[in-house]
């Protein structure tokens, strides 16, 4: 093999292929996933990242060199203040773990420092784009070669491969969810390929491994999809027969009404007779009529009456998740339409309005004793100033004024 074909597949074809597999995995994720993948911002952040970092691999082979270099600088500085803390946090919130946000800025902050680090060091080694001579003379450590790829390496391992090795044993100890450790597994698979590539200088390793992520991922998903499928199937065809064994005693109880009703026996026959009070006997009819209508009525209002507490119960109990609609209509056994009426009907709110009162309500206890950031974070909202918003509109006053109102 020629250097220029070995040059082609790993630097052109390979992240290509790589690239490719993402961006199918990530339509599969948003579109088909949805039911068993949460927090899909931080995975689409990351998607997004990864993906600019190997097709500007293949946009550098094909550009001059000072461009290329820009190229480099750029796409390594999306992947390592977005992309690479974006995949730990989704990986921790994805099993359930809230990271507080001082531990976010820390991460942010570490990685975009280590960017800064990686840049300085390759333009050293390479085109002095950056930073002439005199200023690579002041700075605090001795700019080598080598300098780069171990910022990178040294990135990897506190920002992703430590971090996702002890959610992996925490994961694998306690609930064992086979989609959580699927994506684990996956994640530690891409970056130890990552710094496997970068320590032999073999760049093809990270982007096989890039591209065996990618199927493994889709596949995880694919099969827990199937299996959500095959639950809701079961959980329908149980619904099915509950709902023929009430029709079936609904009939019989129906029949004997109606002969109560036609033919009444012949102690209340004697009993008439004897009184010969015909209003007694049509009380009794107009009694018997109304017990009927009620039995009727009762059909039709034997689901709608248990998904509203399911749904409240759901709510108290994952409050701090993030909450989907579709997985309550999974769990409530009713289509998505019937359990949005439902709960309308019953509460006069809907699912969301509910979601973000009960929120707000668990918030005022927790502002006694921690900041407001920490509690946005705490009762299930990803943005501070969205929980200010929603805060705000359902007890008229914003967070801090309530907690100082409240709490001096």
């Amino acid at each position: 093999m020629t250097a220029e074909t070995e040059t082609l597949i790993s630097f052109v074809i390979l992240p290509l292929l790589a690239a490719q597999l993402f961006i199918m995995a990530a339509i599969y994720f948003n579109y088909l996933g949805r039911q068993v993948i949460a927090h899909l911002v931080l995975f689409n952040c990351f998607i997004a990242t990864f993906v600019c970092y190997l097709l500007g691999m293949v946009a550098q082979q094909f550009l001059e060199t000072q461009w290329a270099y820009a190229v480099l600088y750029i796409r390594i500085a999306l992947l390592f203040i977005i992309g690479l803390p974006s995949l730990t946090l989704f990986l921790y919130q994805q099993c359930g773990i809230l990271v507080k946000p001082l531990y976010r800025h820390i991460l942010f902050i570490f990685s975009a420092l280590m960017s800064i680090v990686y840049i300085v060091c390759a333009d050293a080694s390479h085109q002095n784009m950056l930073l002439a001579d005199y200023y690579q003379q002041i700075i605090p450590f001795t700019v080598t070669g080598a300098n780069h790829r171990d910022a990178e390496m040294l990135l990897l391992i506190c920002v992703n491969l430590l971090p996702i090795c002890w959610l992996l044993l925490h994961e694998s100890s306690e609930e064992k969810r086979k989609t959580c450790l699927a994506l684990l597994v996956g994640a530690i698979l891409l970056v130890s390929t990552y710094i496997i590539g970068l320590a032999y200088e073999s760049y093809w390793i990270y982007y096989v491994g890039a591209m065996c992520t990618a199927i493994f991922w889709t596949l995880a998903v694919y099969q827990d999809i199937q299996k959500t499928k095959n639950q809701a199937q079961h959980f329908k065809e149980e619904l099915q027969r509950k709902l023929h064994r009430q029709h079936y005693q609904f009939q019989l109880s129906l029949d004997k009404k109606m002969r109560v009703v036609r033919q009444p026996n012949f102690a209340c026959l004697d009993a008439r007779k004897r009184s010969e009070d015909q209003q007694t006997h049509q009380s009794i009819v107009t009694k018997e009529s109304n017990e009927l209508t009620s039995l009727i009525c009762q059909l039709p209002l034997t689901r709608s009456e248990q998904i509203t507490p399911r749904v409240k119960q759901h709510i108290a109990k994952h409050f701090q998740e993030h909450i989907d609609i579709a997985e309550l209509a999974i769990a409530c056994n009713v289509s998505q339409s019937y359990l949005v009426r439902c709960f309308k009907k019953d509460t006069g709110q809907t699912i969301k309005q509910y979601l973000n009162q009960f929120r707000v309500n668990q918030a005022k206890k927790l502002l006694a004793n921690l900041t407001v950031a920490d509690v946005a974070f705490a009762v299930g909202f990803n943005d501070s100033n969205y929980f200010t918003t929603v805060f705000k509109k359902i007890t008229g006053v914003a967070p801090l004024r309530y907690k100082k109102e409240n709490y001096p």
